[in-house]
């Protein structure tokens, strides 16, 4: 009976041509229209971003207080005068300004004493002392851990913080390489006698330089905008059928109402993920839309296509128990817009106001937005956990509220 219902409703999408037509051709055509319109911008790219650069100890000193710890060590002259020439020659300043000026545009690294005004960068690298004496020992003689590098992100705008940590993530991909080299080299000039391998400053990181488009923008954008509208129209088959007395009679067979509110969560969640799927790989053909990892997309389109079946359950059951079409009506041409305009699908609402901004990103538009683009650039699973959290909430709360109305519809029948 289950299987039976949602096939009905996927055999009534597929034979609407309307229905198609909006929710397939025209987030593609809006795409190509912002995307062509907006060719030569990307969004990342020329976005004005300024590193500050702290440092405790200078690597002067920091040179000078390593050689005196070598020759408390015992170290012969010659053993000691081969590690200060690779210790020299691997200075962290200087090596993140050559990746942000290898890889990155548009971006000013500021070496400051102080940093009054954090709200003023950024990010914030901070170098302290003994950082570098640390460093040195743990990789030379395996002596501790590598000491964790202090960086700090302003995190007023979520897409300046996507690439400032794409940003920071290449640099300390950068740095694991140069120690791969360089401590090979030490190792031969001082044939294995106390220098042991290299080991990685950061574990498992992901080096982010994707940039994000227009077409890559206005694809999540438009994407997610669209998918709303799914919603009205699936919630639309509930008041169809009751007004065609078909739902009478699966009453009559004993079917219970949250079985059949359940086949149209079921409907609209797959309906969206076909949807979905189809402008994606429309968008991966023609614009190169590509993602840096497919489950975190699979993750976030899962999690979008989970509200949105929770959205038409609620609007299935107000539509029953008002029986019109007043309130999908309503939701389509209303709110859809409302959650595009504050979700970001039109833009970034940042630069207008970070308050709104950091709205949008509950709503579940929004949501996805964000998730997406971590899954353009690369990212950690504990970056999606808002994401997940929220899904998780937002379908509680659409179970309760499609329960609460469904006790309080009166007479509707």
């Amino acid at each position: 009976m289950l299987l039976g219902l949602i096939k009905k409703d996927l055999k009534l999408f597929l034979y609407d041509r309307i229905e198609l037509l909006i929710l397939i051709a025209m987030p593609l055509l809006l795409i190509t229209i912002l995307g062509f319109s907006l060719g030569n911008f990307q969004f990342n790219k020329n976005l004005d971003l300024t590193i500050a650069y702290i440092e405790e100890e200078t690597l002067e000193d920091a040179l000078v207080e390593y050689e005196y710890l070598l020759m408390k060590k015992g170290l012969e002259e010659q053993d000691i005068q081969t590690i200060m020439e690779a210790a020299s020659s691997f200075t962290i300043p200087e090596m993140i300004q050559n990746v942000l000026e290898k890889h990155f545009e548009g971006v000013t690294f500021e070496k400051v004493d102080l940093v009054e005004d954090k709200e003023a960068y950024n990010g914030v690298v901070l170098i302290e002392e003994g950082y570098r004496q640390e460093t040195w020992n743990s990789i030379l003689f395996h002596e501790g851990d590598i000491p964790v590098l202090s960086i700090s992100i302003n995190e007023q705008n979520a897409f300046e913080l996507e690439v400032v940590k794409g940003i920071f993530e290449g640099i300390m991909e950068e740095i694991n390489l140069a120690f791969s080299e360089r401590t090979d080299a030490v190792n031969e000039a001082a044939n294995s006698r106390f220098v042991n391998e290299g080991e990685h400053l950061k574990e498992e990181i992901v080096l982010s330089e994707r940039l994000i488009s227009s077409f890559d923008y206005y694809s999540v954008g438009m994407a997610v905008m669209f998918v709303l509208y799914g919603s009205a129209f699936i919630s639309n088959y509930t008041l169809a059928e009751k007004r065609s007395h078909i739902l009478s009679r699966l009453m009559i067979t004993n079917v219970p109402m949250y079985l059949y509110i359940s086949t149209k969560w079921l409907s609209s969640s797959i309906i969206s993920f076909l949807q979905l799927s189809l402008v994606f790989i429309f968008c991966y053909l023609a614009y190169d839309v590509v993602w840096d990892n497919i489950w975190f997309f699979l993750l976030v389109t899962a999690c979008l296509c989970l509200m949105i079946g929770g959205i038409t359950s609620v609007l299935s059951m107000a539509s029953f128990v008002a029986n019109s079409y007043q309130l999908t009506n309503l939701f389509n041409s209303f709110f859809v817009a409302i959650l595009a305009i504050f979700g970001g699908s039109f833009g970034s609402l940042y630069s207008f106001s970070p308050v709104i901004a950091e709205l949008g990103r509950f709503t579940p538009n929004g949501a996805a937005m964000n998730g997406y683009f971590l899954a353009m650039t690369g990212g950690d699973f504990t970056d999606f956990y808002h994401l997940v959290f929220l899904t998780s909430v937002f379908c509680f709360g659409c179970i309760v509220l499609t329960y609460f109305i469904f006790k309080n519809r009166g007479d509707a029948k």
